[in-house]
């Protein structure tokens, strides 16, 4: 990052995406950078990637009203066009978050089944997490979870927990080879440790949760949050966290690069 200079003076739309994606920046100036990406795309999937992004950014914040009009924007053009159906599936599944209607989910998962992306299964996986499907979320990674694909077996983890099978959770959790786990899925792995130790109300599970939770790198506020508010359950101080952070890992994963 260091390498990209001064972000204020920065025009180059994926290099805005990399810093807006990476950084810990305040609200006000995510949507600066976003908005800058957008209006200096030199081409069109560029600029599609972008204002996808800041249709993220937008629902993140609250704004859905915007966020939506934005994705039904990106979807009109790439309806009118041929070799995007990754993407489209991508909006697809954006617009499903943002108003969390059946015919947006059913609209989505058809696209993305549609997709021959490389990426795409785990995609489709974690809508299908989040819509309930957890066996056919799990039917999806079967061939990724066999290999030992630890981005399978995060997301089956995930999967296990939402649906109570807890036992089962920690039995794939400790088949992971720490090895497999690459840096950017250190805080998923993470994450997915605390999660199944605090159901799994493991005294031993626990305190490795917690020690793999401090080896995290600092990156920012909001990382240095999501590990405190699970070292305070983890040690006995604090409720688990209302909303767990694994959504916001698990798209460490699934996003576009």
């Amino acid at each position: 990052m260091e390498t990209l200079g001064e972000l204020e003076r920065l025009n180059d739309t994926l290099a805005l995406l990399l810093a807006t994606q990476l950084l810990d920046l305040p609200v006000h100036k995510k949507t600066q950078y976003l908005a800058r990406a957008v209006s200096g795309a030199l081409w069109e999937y560029e600029r599609w990637l972008a204002e996808l992004e800041f249709v993220r950014h937008l629902s993140d914040c609250g704004e859905q009203d915007e966020a939506l009009w934005k994705v039904d924007s990106v979807i009109a053009e790439l309806t009118e066009k041929s070799g995007h159906g990754g993407l489209l599936a991508d909006a697809m599944s954006l617009r499903w978050n943002i108003t969390n209607e059946e015919k947006d989910f059913q609209a989505a998962k058809t696209e993305l089944e549609k997709s021959t992306d490389s990426e795409h299964p785990q995609h489709l996986a974690v809508i299908l997490i989040d819509h309930g499907d957890y066996d056919e979320a799990e039917r999806i990674l079967s061939d990724a979870l066999t290999a030992g694909d630890p981005v399978a077996q995060l997301l089956i983890i995930d999967a296990r927990i939402r649906a109570n099978r807890i036992d089962f959770a920690r039995d794939l959790l400790l088949m992971i080879t720490p090895d497999s786990v690459t840096p950017h899925l250190l805080h998923p792995y993470a994450v997915a440790y605390a999660l199944v130790a605090l159901a799994y109300a493991d005294d031993d599970l626990k305190k490795v949760a917690a020690a793999k939770l401090r080896q995290l790198p600092a990156n920012g506020t909001r990382v240095a949050k999501h590990v405190n508010d699970f070292l305070g359950a983890l040690e006995g101080r604090d409720n688990p966290p209302r909303k767990s952070p694994i959504t916001h890992c698990r798209a460490l994963f699934t996003r576009r690069r």
